[in-house]
């Protein structure tokens, strides 16, 4: 346990540590270990559970993004999981999710998952955050800019 407390220490997204596999981390850690891990992280099982959930909720194909965008108001995110700026405005992302997940449609697009929507899109560099009202882009811009992203949302929301 002691051996993979340092890699919990480091981050504080799941997907961080889960997504280690140059040091084997699910491979050595037993379950029980894994458990007492989770137990430790801030909230609890119940956090690290939802944080996880969130993260393979994401998009995986043209038809679930199709779908996405066809709801009356739509925030589409693009990222990539080696993104240094994506890894930073993600926990942003989440809790304008959290916060606006009833009234608009959430969509997380790995660009190297899909790429096909990427190109279809014009997406050049991630992050890259598009927002749908009735299926025509309404705004869009890239960077990780926190103020800027609360500013098109709340706009979109207004709508």
């Amino acid at each position: 346990e002691k051996r993979h407390s340092g890699i919990l220490s480091e981050s504080r997204d799941l997907s961080t540590v889960f997504s280690r596999p140059e040091q084997g981390f699910l491979r050595r850690a037993p379950l029980i270990k894994m458990s007492a891990l989770l137990r430790r992280w801030p909230g609890g099982i119940r956090a690290a559970r939802s944080q996880l959930v969130r993260q393979f909720a994401a998009i995986s194909n043209m038809e679930e993004l199709d779908a996405a965008k066809k709801s009356e108001k739509a925030l589409v995110y693009y990222t990539a999981k080696w993104c240094g700026p994506c890894r930073m405005i993600a926990p942003v992302f989440d809790k304008l999710e959290e916060e606006h997940g009833g009234s608009i449609s959430f969509a997380k697009v790995d660009i190297d998952e899909v790429p096909e929507a990427a190109s279809k899109d014009g997406v050049m560099s991630v992050p890259t955050f598009v927002f749908l009202h009735n299926e025509d882009v309404v705004s869009r811009f890239s960077g990780a800019n926190r103020d800027q992203l609360e500013a098109s949302l709340e706009s979109l929301a207004a709508k």
